[in-house]
């Protein structure tokens, strides 16, 4: 359950990023962005945690569109550094 509208299947996700569970990540960045969430940020948010996610796993293409959809919905300076980076 969430009730922050994903906001908290992102947090989630970060922290498994963060230990380096991948596949659990995944899972919660998914259950995130299938909740639509209607703010911005938050799905922001998700989509960089799922670019993370594609990084690690060595998906460079899918790690781009997903960050780029990120930043179609908020401009940050982490997420471009990301884009940049790949």
């Amino acid at each position: 359950m969430d009730s922050r509208d994903g906001w908290n299947w992102s947090n989630k996700c970060y922290i498994n990023i963060q230990a380096g569970k991948w596949g659990w990540a995944k899972a919660e960045c998914d259950k995130g962005i299938a909740l639509s969430p209607a703010s911005h940020e938050t799905h922001a948010m998700l989509l960089y945690n799922e670019g993370l996610v594609a990084q690690a796993a060595g998906d460079m293409a899918e790690a781009r569109r997903d960050f780029l959809q990120s930043l179609t919905l908020r401009e940050n300076a982490t997420v471009r550094a990301s884009l940049n980076g790949l």
